[in-house]
């Protein structure tokens, strides 16, 4: 988290003998608190660092670690719409569709969706659509009577929709519970479960993948498919999907982007899940985590509603 810089600036997260411009994790202007995730490789003597490119206060909260001989995380295909409080919305499971209150938390079962039955943890995407003040969400393992953590997962402001991916831990109750201390209607998406046979098979130092700003923006409607096959992407020859960060650059309307498995060669034509991955506003850079599998043809599809620029980190290829 970034907390009130001084001026517009990234931070980057990355093992502390990278490159610490190579990529970024946080985008944030000045005197906001902006929030992500971000998997991160450590160095030889077990350091993460972080880089500021202003002045600014941080935050590091620590949601899991990776053991290369334990379960990885699998990415669903397609990801899962799990709750969306908006009345009348579509969701998978049966939460009731109205605002979540400021100071309350809202006990969400996906341990007992299919795909995440048994499953020790998840990773989702969290969003807040149109919140009544400043404020922040936290997602933590259930039961939801317990004491909450002093962590932050999404930072929010009046007014406008962003969203913001969690690692977290499924409860002894099959619940994750989502706390907001300001009024806001509230989105789930299921990106990512742990599963058995599953491997994060390399956690990178983090490295840009794509840039439209050496090229051309991506249209509004259209998608950009990413090619793990494509030399310049340099994906291992047994990659099945990657985490990564996607950062929008000067959208020209507030709308989103969404990232999914290309289910056909012809991107274009892919089928498009009904969830969101990042949400962006007129004129910001605004980034956020995505976990996700390459569909046919080893293609990633990202999708955006507006016309914008697209930038694409790596920050570990999956295996499974």
């Amino acid at each position: 988290t970034a907390v009130s810089p001084c001026g517009t600036t990234f931070l980057s997260a990355f093992p502390c003998a990278g490159d610490p411009a190579a990529a970024s994790v946080v985008n944030a202007a000045g005197t906001s608190t902006v929030a992500n995730s971000a998997i991160v490789r450590l160095d030889g003597q077990g350091r993460m660092c972080v880089y500021s490119d202003a002045p600014a206060d941080v935050l590091v909260d620590i949601t899991g670690w990776l053991d290369p001989a334990a379960a990885g995380m699998a990415p669903l295909n397609p990801p899962v719409r799990l709750v969306d409080t908006r009345p009348g919305a579509v969701e998978s499971l049966d939460v009731a569709q109205r605002r979540l209150e400021g100071g309350q938390t809202l006990a969400v079962a996906v341990g007992r969706f299919d795909a995440a039955v048994a499953t020790p943890g998840v990773t989702i995407n969290l969003t807040s659509v149109a919140p009544a003040a400043d404020g922040y969400l936290s997602v933590y393992p259930g039961p939801c009577s317990r004491a909450r953590p002093e962590v932050s997962n999404l930072n929010v402001a009046a007014g406008h929709t962003a969203a913001a991916g969690a690692t977290v831990a499924v409860g002894s109750d099959s619940n994750v519970c989502v706390f907001s201390s300001v009024t806001t209607d509230v989105i789930v998406d299921l990106d990512a479960v742990v599963r058995a046979g599953w491997a994060v098979s390399d956690v990178v130092a983090p490295r840009r993948l794509v840039d439209t700003r050496q090229t051309t923006r991506v249209d509004a409607g259209r998608v950009l498919a990413v090619d793990l096959d494509d030399p310049a992407v340099d994906a291992p020859s047994g990659a099945t999907g990657l985490m990564m960060n996607l950062t929008a650059v000067g959208p020209s309307n507030d709308g989103y982007l969404t990232v999914f498995p290309c289910v056909d060669l012809d991107a274009g034509s892919s089928v498009r899940p009904e969830v969101s991955s990042l949400n962006v506003s007129a004129g910001e850079i605004v980034a956020n985590s995505v976990i996700v599998a390459a569909g046919i043809g080893r293609r990633v599809c990202i999708f955006s509603s507006t016309e914008t620029h697209v930038l694409v980190d790596v920050e570990a290829w999956l295996t499974g």
